[in-house]
């Protein structure tokens, strides 16, 4: 009992080290793995409906409402002794999106995380073995645009009229956590495990301006995002003695505008041919982002950003993020790059700098993804 007591509290030096947190167990939920989100702050990315990739239904999964296609994200990053991966895959078809966990480059499913290999000692400090510390999530999300669900049952045309100017999203997850101690020594039992389920519930309420001047459209989206609901716990040794894994509230709102390519057409008739045409569908669009995380033990994180996007080739971000319970702010940096071809298929690569002071002691984050659309 004592030995497995001791690795536990290893368990929760190691997460200070790396997240700044020690309220909850199993800290590395609170990592986002979307870099396009996490360059408008930390704990941002529940209202943004800009460029949808499966990594973002982490963040809320009402969007999946608002997915279409079938596309796959893949993010991984080592930081000193700890290795992270995450994979997701996400399916969506006329208002009803699905996102599933796949088999990251650890060979786990969806969110992991390995802290590495450590040695245990006795009490004269001779090694009696070693052991490793790996914790992981497997998300299933689905999420529905609740106009167009209706609409497509119903028939009803005012419906459809008013699907053109408001959206309603909304989401649900259940999350299967867990979190392993595996040893190898002869004087300790082998593992030590504790497993949990939690749910996360979200919604979005979005007012479409379609139609402005000289070719302009835009919106304003907001989010919430309900998480782990239940205020579910992880036991490892005693049921009695669990750990409550996070819990809390995200609040969000975003705002875009953008100009289709008629308008960069306009400036430079040149460029108007039939093979640029299958590759450009916006002139620009500037996007902006305001998320506050309000989770238990008063631990609240503000995030706001923007970006702007030429083309819709290249993307240049820049966020803010400030977290009470660790007194820390600073600004995080960020790029993309997505090649779109006809509205039909695109890749993409985004790339956040995160400043170190963050409640997340990831420096740099990267995202690679796949999508097509039907």
């Amino acid at each position: 009992m004592n030995k497995k007591i001791t690795f536990l509290i290893l368990i929760t030096v190691m997460t200070i080290q790396l997240f700044s947190v020690s309220q909850f167990a199993c800290s590395f939920l609170f990592i986002n793995t979307s870099a396009r989100d996490a360059a408008f702050g930390v704990e941002s990315g529940v209202a943004g409906l800009r460029n949808l990739s499966p990594s973002t239904f982490n963040n809320n999964p009402a969007k999946l409402g608002a997915f279409s296609g079938i596309g796959v994200e893949d993010f991984t990053y080592t930081y000193g002794y700890a290795k992270i991966a995450s994979r997701t895959l996400a399916l969506g078809w006329n208002g009803i999106g699905v996102s599933l966990p796949i088999k990251n480059s650890k060979s786990s499913w969806n969110t992991y995380i390995d802290y590495g290999s450590q040695i245990e000692t006795d009490e004269q400090g001779e090694v009696i073995g070693s052991f490793d510390i790996i914790e992981s999530n497997e998300q299933i999300s689905v999420g529905v645009d609740l106009f167009q669900v209706a609409n497509h049952i119903t028939r009803n045309e005012n419906l459809k009229e008013i699907q053109e100017t408001v959206k309603v999203y909304l989401g649900y997850s259940h999350n299967s956590v867990k979190s392993l101690i595996d040893v190898d020594s002869d004087q300790i039992e082998n593992k030590i495990d504790g497993k949990a389920n939690f749910t996360n519930y979200g919604l979005l309420l979005q007012y479409k301006l379609n139609h402005l001047p000289n070719y302009g459209n835009g919106d304003i989206t907001f989010g919430v995002n309900l998480f782990n609901v239940g205020k579910e716990k992880i036991a490892y040794v005693d049921p009695a003695q669990a750990d409550y894994l996070p819990y809390g509230t995200k609040y969000a709102v975003s705002a875009c505008y953008s100009r289709d390519i008629e308008w960069f057409y306009n400036i430079y008739p040149e460029a108007k041919n039939s093979f640029l045409r299958k590759f450009l569908q916006e002139s620009f669009a500037l996007f902006l982002s305001s998320d506050l995380a309000d989770y238990g033990y008063s631990r609240d994180i503000f995030g706001c950003g923007g970006e702007i996007s030429l083309l819709n080739l290249l993307s240049y971000r820049i966020g803010y993020t400030n977290n009470s319970d660790t007194e820390s702010d600073g600004l995080s940096y960020s790029f993309g790059l997505r090649l779109e071809y006809d509205n039909l298929i695109s890749l993409a690569y985004d790339y956040t700098n995160m400043f170190n002071s963050s409640d997340v002691y990831i420096p740099e984050k990267q995202n690679f993804m796949l999508r097509v659309k039907f």
